[in-house]
């Protein structure tokens, strides 16, 4: 006849909840992808970010597992799709110039009155002192009507002289590693909530407290598994490089070209152009060319990083990405609900209203804090105030943060009443 067996449980020590914290939280914050080109503080902060808020991590990981390689897809087009290829593009200060050839998307008919618009096709600047940029720049900076852009996903590059290419880069194997073991040791301390931590406290148990950062190493352990990490932005070629370096800007190191789609772009060279002559609309500049053009003006649209050639993108990966997002926010109320059948037990109310708000504000917030992370830094990258960004990003990591940081006391709290309890 079986035995039952008994649990014995004892006072929790500062050593068993340092263990605690750094096995189940800080452990699984360290699996979060980079992205390309980020430099050690960055990483740094999005390791912060991910302790506090998970979802964050989370995001990054569905965004690398949308970016997924592909089986013979060469390394630049994959790396375009990842956001680790940068070129020259028009800066928001650029405007026609005369005597300049001028490409722009084929109007419809011919007319001596144009609408000019700028297409900003590259959403994501890049700067060569707060990025890691394969190649050598100088120059670019003094040019304020040109400016480094991430390539985007649906833009076709290729090779400069036509063969393959290879590019420096990563699968994580350390990380996804890391990943597999914490997340056997998240299930070990799921099972252990179950040895009286759910009966006392229900839903709020701290041990259930480790969900969403055992689904955040699941996440990023697909996103490994799938997607290379790029320690470098690597250059591309345009023909608006072509430009920059005509006006003193020197590139050393370029990894390829942009492809060009001939056919879906038109020269123009606005000869007789004067400064009264161009006038900044809503979308862009009105040209006139003539002597007092009649009728409405015919549209053209200016692509920022010059031609190119689009390309149809794969479905298959963001559609998963999707998809892995989606089961993401909705596991951990399915995990925690199974194991407690949403039960109080005899947790408080403030015990219950932490740990919730730690859970439902940090999927809430995720993707904010992504976007707002990262665009409050590029902003004071772009406006010389670098020495107050760690500042303000900690500021919004600490606000992102609050109820994981009154879930940390909770958890503390919780341990300290409970004890450590294991079976004989």
């Amino acid at each position: 006849m079986i035995q039952p067996r008994t649990v014995v449980c004892v006072d929790t020590t500062w050593t068993d909840i340092f263990i605690f914290f750094a096995l189940n939280y800080v452990a699984h914050a360290l699996t979060v992808r980079s992205a390309p080109g980020e430099k050690w503080d960055k990483s740094v902060l999005w390791t912060i970010a991910a302790l506090l808020v998970p979802f964050s991590g989370v995001r990054r990981g569905s965004s690398a597992i949308a970016a997924g390689k592909y089986r013979r897809e060469p390394d630049l087009q994959n790396a375009a799709r990842a956001g680790a290829l940068c070129c020259v593009a028009r800066s928001d200060t650029w405007g026609p110039v005369q005597e300049h050839d001028l490409y722009v998307s084929k109007p419809e008919q011919e007319s001596r009155k144009y609408a000019l618009s700028l297409t900003r096709l590259a959403k994501k600047r890049v700067l060569t002192n707060h990025n890691h940029v394969h190649g050598e720049v100088s120059g670019l900076t003094e040019l304020t009507n040109y400016e480094f852009r991430i390539v985007p996903g649906e833009i076709a590059v290729e090779s400069r002289y036509g063969g393959p290419l290879e590019l420096s880069n990563s699968w994580g194997a350390l990380k996804w590693i890391a990943s597999i073991v914490q997340l056997i040791y998240a299930s070990y301390t799921l099972y252990s909530a179950r040895q009286g931590q759910i009966t006392q406290y229900g839903y709020a148990a701290f041990g259930l407290t480790v969900v969403p950062y055992m689904i955040m190493s699941l996440v990023n352990l697909v996103a490994n598994l799938l997607s290379p990490e790029y320690p470098y932005i690597y250059i591309v070629n345009s023909e608006l490089m072509d430009e920059a370096e005509g006006l003193g800007a020197q590139f050393d190191g370029t990894v390829g070209k942009i492809s060009i789609e001939e056919s879906k772009f038109q020269s123009v060279r606005f000869k007789s152009v004067q400064p009264e002559d161009v006038t900044e609309s809503g979308k862009g500049w009105i040209v006139s060319l003539g002597e007092d053009p009649v009728g409405q003006p015919q549209s053209m649209e200016i692509p920022d990083i010059g031609r190119h050639k689009r390309q149809d993108q794969p479905w298959h990966y963001p559609t998963l990405s999707w998809w892995i997002t989606l089961v993401a926010l909705a596991s951990p109320y399915a995990i925690i609900g199974g194991l407690s059948k949403f039960q109080a037990g005899q947790s408080t109310s403030l015990e219950r209203g932490f740990l919730l708000t730690w859970l439902i504000w940090g999927q809430c917030s995720g993707v904010m804090l992504e976007v707002g992370l990262e665009r409050i830094c590029l902003w004071m990258e772009a406006n010389g105030k670098e020495k107050y960004e760690i500042f303000w990003a900690v500021w919004i990591i600490a606000i992102y943060g609050a109820p994981a940081i009154g879930g940390f006391v909770i958890v503390v709290k919780m341990m300290r009443e409970f004890g450590v309890c294991t079976y004989l």
